[in-house]
């Protein structure tokens, strides 16, 4: 009957498909059989390449390629998106960037880091808007002239004194 032969592949591609190679890659050993079946994968795709290209290709044609789980923002919306998350977060909480940040922190006791939930703190912001405005940035407005850098030699020892020198 119908319905036996679609338990029975459903069933099969179930275990032999998710269920025995999630078991298998899983392991403390996953890397050295990645790399062990790397030239299997190599074959396979080259001996499905010409099947499989046209068609992608076709598909493409018909179709038309998008990926829905890719949004694109022109820089100047990201920016501005960034912003706008840092200021809602902070008005919706009703703190400034300080509290926030201490209130949305918690301490990592196994490696003693204080990590960062999913909130954009000010510093972040700017790292960010930074990144995106590199395109425009002028390296000449942006950089200090070598006669004003304050150096010290590599084998000097960065001491208290030291510290109020610079």
């Amino acid at each position: 009957p119908a319905y036996v032969a679609i338990l029975m592949s459903v069933t099969l591609v179930l275990f032999f498909g998710e269920i025995i190679p999630s078991a298998i890659f899983s392991g403390p050993n996953q890397m050295k059989i990645a790399a062990a079946l790397c030239p299997l994968v190599r074959v396979v795709i080259f001996v499905i390449f010409p099947i499989a290209a046209p068609i992608a290709k076709m598909l493409d044609v018909f179709l038309g390629h998008s990926d829905a789980s890719i949004v694109e923002f022109k820089r100047g919306e990201l920016k501005s998106l960034v912003q706008f998350m840092y200021r809602e977060q902070n008005n919706k909480h009703g703190i400034d960037k300080e509290e926030a940040y201490f209130e949305h922190t918690h301490d990592n006791s196994a490696n003693g880091f204080r990590k960062s939930t999913s909130y954009i703190e000010g510093d972040e912001r700017n790292v960010i808007k930074g990144a995106l405005s590199m395109t425009t940035l002028i390296t000449e407005t942006n950089v200090q002239p070598l006669a004003e850098v304050f150096a010290i030699e590599m084998n000097n020892e960065l001491d208290e004194q030291k510290i109020n020198e610079i």
